[in-house]
């Protein structure tokens, strides 16, 4: 074979050698190509975080306490407010916000007291999360939805947390258990004890049943003959309401506008037809509103 013939055959081999690298070439470019594109594609199509479910929305929400503490509680006859009596080297309410501050889920605490109080600012100072707002109205239900225009950049889903200032029991493990129990229901939920002793009716409140000589101030444990008991009352349904009670924002704020005479925040809920999980509390979680009670809370705390 000729030189020529040779360097012919030799440049038709390297000329198909290279068509074949090209081809594969062009081959893989075009499969890269098109993975990235279909990778890119569906990036633009995922949200930049992932839709969260209805169902676990609830635990994407702030957390917000407040503290009704604008009362003077005259049932426990001392000259100061109730909440500033002392327990040991803290006083009552005190003891109160800091076990608050304790669950770091909670995002704000809002300690709500009368326009002249002069004493809460001090007792509060040095806690990061807490906030005293002199927003305290006539009642319980006054002072709470009044803290609750002090919410600004609260959700209408966010959780709101109210805890008696007279409360000083309450714990890190009651406020967890309390969260765990209610943060994926719809209406919310409070701490609550089953009543554990005999219930008896006295006769002055059972009509048509009288007791000679008594009298109103005598069932109230004054002066007067005492009331007999008239009627024993089934208590297997029955619980002691305790606190905090926990509703979300917009439900809490309706309930109170729509419900100016109640009590405690589970009532306003329950007037609009809701039914509050009761989750048990603790009997150390009482409040104190008598003498005897503030004696006892000084025993258990002190």
């Amino acid at each position: 074979m000729s030189a020529k013939a040779r360097l012919d055959e030799s440049g038709g081999r390297s000329y198909s050698r290279i068509r074949r690298a090209a081809k594969i070439a062009i081959l893989f470019l075009s499969a890269s190509l098109h993975g990235f594109g279909t990778y890119f594609a569906s990036g633009l199509n995922k949200p930049m975080s992932p839709e969260v479910p209805k169902s676990q929305r609830s635990l994407t929400r702030s957390w917000h306490a407040i503290v009704p503490a604008a009362g003077i509680g005259r049932r426990l006859g001392h000259s100061l407010p109730k909440q500033y009596l002392p327990l040991g080297k803290r006083s009552i309410l005190q003891w109160t916000v800091d076990a608050l501050c304790q669950a770091v889920w909670i995002h704000e605490i809002l300690v709500v007291v009368a326009p002249d109080d002069s004493i809460a600012e001090a007792q509060m100072a040095g806690r990061s999360r807490v906030r005293v707002v002199r927003v305290g109205g006539e009642t319980r239900r006054d002072s709470v939805r009044n803290a609750l225009a002090c919410l600004g950049r609260a959700a209408q889903d966010d959780w709101i947390l109210v805890q008696d200032a007279a409360r000083p029991g309450i714990t890190l493990e009651l406020l967890d258990r309390l969260k765990t129990g209610i943060e994926s229901d719809p209406v919310g939920g409070l701490l609550a004890i089953p009543v554990a002793d005999t219930v008896k009716r006295h006769s002055l409140a059972v009509p048509g049943v009288t007791t000679q000589g008594a009298t109103a101030q005598g069932a109230k444990e004054s002066s007067g003959t005492p009331a007999r008991s008239a009627q024993t009352i089934d208590r297997s349904a029955l619980w002691l309401a305790q606190t905090p009670q926990v509703f979300r924002f917009g439900l809490l704020q309706d309930a109170l506008d729509r419900c100016p005479e109640a009590t405690d925040e589970a009532s306003a809920i329950e007037a609009l037809g809701h039914q509050p999980l009761l989750i048990p509390g603790a009997r150390e979680n009482f409040k104190v509103t008598t003498a005897e009670d503030y004696a006892l809370m000084q025993r258990l705390l002190s």
